[in-house]
């Protein structure tokens, strides 16, 4: 199981108390910056300590600068998450690609992680995945568990 801090979802200001989405679901792991409405995902923060701090890291200060804050064009570049889990924050799992890319990414992901058995998991990853490098997934337990139905473990 992998654990998260309550820090990385929405904080109620008037309860000071994590927001939930639903009865059973956390809230999004982000936070909205006051008087903006600008979000900020803990992988947004993750990103840029690795950029400010090490230097072997895929990612770098001009990279960040090129994402893009309004994805509006599928060639806009943004920060994309490998294994397909949104509370995922392994520096080695997320990467710099254009949203036309992450668009197609969440696709297999959402395929990869509602199969449900290993044959209709290699199905999807066999046939639907056109990418070349080919995508994968991650299934947490616990209180931020995926909404699927079987888990690769």
């Amino acid at each position: 199981m992998v654990s998260k801090r309550s820090a990385l979802a929405e904080i109620d200001p008037n309860t000071s108390k994590r927001q939930k989405t639903s009865e059973n679901r956390p809230a999004l792991p982000r936070l909205i910056i006051p008087g903006t409405g600008k979000k900020l995902y803990a992988y947004h923060i993750l990103a840029a300590y690795a950029a400010y701090t090490d230097v072997n890291s895929n990612f770098t200060i001009p990279k960040l600068e090129a994402v893009s804050p309004d994805k509006i064009e599928d060639s806009a570049l943004t920060i994309v998450h490998h294994c397909g889990h949104k509370w995922c924050v392994n520096i080695q799992h997320l990467d710099i690609k254009t949203k036309r890319y992450n668009d197609e990414q969440v696709g297999c992901h959402r395929g990869l992680q509602s199969a449900t058995d290993q044959g209709e998991y290699e199905t999807v990853h066999e046939i639907y995945c056109r990418h070349p490098e080919k995508c994968w997934s991650i299934a947490y337990e616990g209180e931020y568990k995926d909404d699927i139905s079987w888990q690769v473990r």
